[in-house]
């Protein structure tokens, strides 16, 4: 019992010295203006609508060329099939097949 207790006792010291030396590589940065907060805290934050103001990231981005890049439609062909009962008295629910007839492409225009 005593070998037991002093093993056990022997191993949660080893580990909490480990646990020691490495505390700097897992603890938050301390860059000016970053604060570091518990997932909890975070969570309490979001939850009472508590959030620091966010400042404005929109940028214009502004290209060299005076085409502009966008996404043409697919096109899509929907076929409706009717209720039916087949020869047999098997009664059919109606459904729709929707099918890509014309996949969707990047194209170039003029701004």
């Amino acid at each position: 019992m005593k070998k037991r207790s002093l093993l056990v006792f022997l191993s949660i010291l080893a580990l909490s010295g480990c646990t020691a030396s490495l505390r700097g590589q897992f603890d938050c940065p301390g860059t000016p203006g970053v604060q570091c907060k518990s997932i909890s805290e975070v969570n309490r934050m979001v939850d009472k609508e508590i959030i620091p103001e966010q400042k404005n990231l929109d940028k214009q981005i502004l290209g060299t060329n005076e085409k502009s890049l966008r996404r043409s439609k697919e096109e899509v062909l929907t076929v409706w099939i009717a209720p039916f009962e087949d020869e047999e008295g098997v009664f059919h629910e109606p459904g729709r097949l929707t099918a890509v007839v014309n996949p969707a492409k990047w194209e170039l225009s003029k701004a």
